[in-house]
């Protein structure tokens, strides 16, 4: 019974550190942005997002009418990286100084 009751824990264990979108059930744990002269990362650590190893406050998604839902993902000090998953992930990056545009990959 031990040993069914730690398998079920270790099993169990990747669902609890998945991190969330709000609003989105299948939301990417890892991104790689190239933005042009900004490369930015979009990790998962124990079911918190971190861009570029700065903690994401706010993740969520656009209300939109029609087509792919825009994903955004925001810092406290006001970084934000807004990502639309079609074939290819489009992506822009705001940091309220620069704004940069690009692709990312999983």
């Amino acid at each position: 019974m031990k040993i069914l009751v730690i398998f079920s824990l270790f099993i169990s264990l990747p669902a609890f550190a998945k991190c969330k979108v709000y609003g989105i059930s299948d939301s990417p744990q890892r991104l790689s942005c190239d933005l042009g002269e900004l490369n930015v990362s979009l990790t998962c650590k124990s079911r918190t997002y971190y861009m570029n190893g700065e903690k994401v406050n706010l993740a969520f998604h656009m209300d939109v009418e029609e087509g792919a839902t825009p994903l955004v993902f925001k810092t406290n000090s006001g970084k934000t990286l807004t990502v639309l998953p079609e074939q290819e992930i489009l992506a822009e990056y705001d940091d309220g100084k620069a704004y940069f545009q690009g692709t990312c990959k999983k």
